[in-house]
């Protein structure tokens, strides 16, 4: 047979011969085919290569659902360049839970990424971030209160001591609690509570945030130990499900 130039590059030509030969193949093999956009695609609709094509979106499809939970990023690059949309936002919700300083930077899928799309992630991180620290505008503050009416359990404050109260907006149970705090009360919220939200607002929020409340009653309450432990606990976990709800209704196409 003659041969002929093909217009198609070396690295193009030998992934369209990997997805072709019938032996077992990796994803990884495939990516730097792939940096080009869509001339590996282009390749095979031109050269009618319907088997190989189904076999290369297979491939990154599968590919990609396997990185979701532990290397969401790469999914999330996987699932942009395939259009494979559930994997893509399935991806950018477990990005929530990390902050975007740690997202890598040096993996090889992103190259296969629009720079579009990355910015609509980064856009879709800080929407949830407002969303989820919105909750605590439900925690209202009062500094310099009377301390007395805690709602942890066996605690006999007077009632004439001065100090911040925070008060609890429980939704999850449908009623408001009162703590007393050793801080000021826009410290506990709007400083601390605010800044684990404004990290990774999709993130395991309980041990951070029940730390916070537990150092801000300490020394005020004079409940026992356990009885404020259980307290914050329930506090916590309302808090974490409020957040959730907030999270649930931040669309991802949003503009």
């Amino acid at each position: 047979m003659p041969l002929c130039a093909l217009p198609e590059s070396g690295t193009i030509l030998r992934s369209v011969i990997m997805l072709c030969a019938p032996a077992e193949i990796e994803a990884q093999n495939l990516l730097p085919a792939l940096y080009d956009g869509t001339k590996l695609q282009n390749a095979l609709d031109k050269y009618k290569m319907e088997k190989p094509s189904r076999r290369l979106t297979e491939l990154f499809e599968a590919y990609s659902k396997s990185l979701v939970e532990t290397e969401p990023l790469r999914a999330f690059s996987i699932a942009d360049a395939f259009n494979t949309d559930d994997v893509l936002l399935e991806a950018a919700r477990h990005l929530l839970k990390s902050p975007v300083l740690s997202w890598p930077l040096s993996i090889p899928e992103l190259g296969i990424a629009s720079a579009t799309r990355y910015h609509q992630l980064v856009r879709y991180f800080q929407r949830s971030t407002v969303a989820a620290t919105a909750v605590l505008g439900d925690w209202a503050a009062e500094d310099d209160a009377y301390s007395g009416g805690c709602s942890i359990q066996g605690c006999s404050a007077p009632t004439n001591i001065t100090a911040p109260i925070l008060i609890l907006q429980l939704k999850g149970v449908n009623k408001k609690s009162y703590i007393h705090s050793r801080y000021p009360a826009n410290h506990v919220t709007k400083g601390e509570l605010n800044e684990i939200l404004a990290r990774a607002p999709g993130g395991d929020i309980f041990e951070s945030a029940k730390k916070v409340l537990m150092d801000a009653s300490e020394c005020v309450c004079n409940g026992s130990l356990r009885s404020r432990e259980i307290f914050v606990d329930e506090c916590v976990k309302d808090f974490a499900f409020q957040v959730g709800e907030a999270l649930s209704t931040v669309s991802f196409h949003e503009s």
